[in-house]
């Protein structure tokens, strides 16, 4: 009865290790959250059908908390994907996590996010994540000010005091 319960959590270990695997695989461009979230949170559900007996064991233990880690890095993986990041963001974000890969759009895959260990940098990444959104608001402010002030035209005229000329007004 034993093994019966280690073999079942082996099948989804397997299986969740193969999503993890297919997902890796995915181009950060393509990332679909929705699928990452419906994948991980089936995987749990059928973890939590096991029987509270099997469920109990140190290795199902491990395993849950294994995908709930996983789960919990999804949200960042949806902040990450925000288009204030720039280059600069990305940088700071390696140096603080310790991870360095390549950002090229062909190339960068979930793999890339996988071995930043995300849930365990949730800090760091909200806190870059909310400077660049700041930032952006910025930048996109100061474009709206010079855009308005690009098209303004001021006429100058002289002013007069009497007969004697006192400079330019507006």
């Amino acid at each position: 009865k034993e093994m019966k319960g280690l073999r079942q959590i082996y099948d989804i270990y397997k299986l969740q290790r193969a999503s993890k695997e297919e997902w890796s695989q995915t181009l950060w461009v393509n990332l679909n959250v929705q699928v990452l979230q419906e994948g991980i949170d089936g995987l749990l559900k059928s973890l939590r059908k096991l029987s509270k007996q099997v469920r109990s064991s140190p290795v199902a233990y491990h395993l849950e908390m294994n995908m709930k880690a996983f789960k919990d890095s999804i949200p960042l993986l949806l902040d990450l994907k925000n288009e204030a990041l720039r280059e600069r963001h990305w940088k700071e974000l390696m140096d603080r996590t310790g991870t360095h890969f390549e950002m090229t759009t062909e190339t960068f895959t979930l793999e890339n996010m996988f071995a930043m260990e995300l849930h365990k940098h949730s800090d760091v990444i909200n806190e870059i994540v909310g400077s660049a959104v700041k930032e952006l608001s910025i930048e996109k402010g100061v474009k709206e000010i010079i855009e308005t002030w690009e098209n303004m035209k001021f006429t100058v005229q002289r002013y007069f005091k009497g007969p004697q000329e006192r400079g330019f007004i507006l």
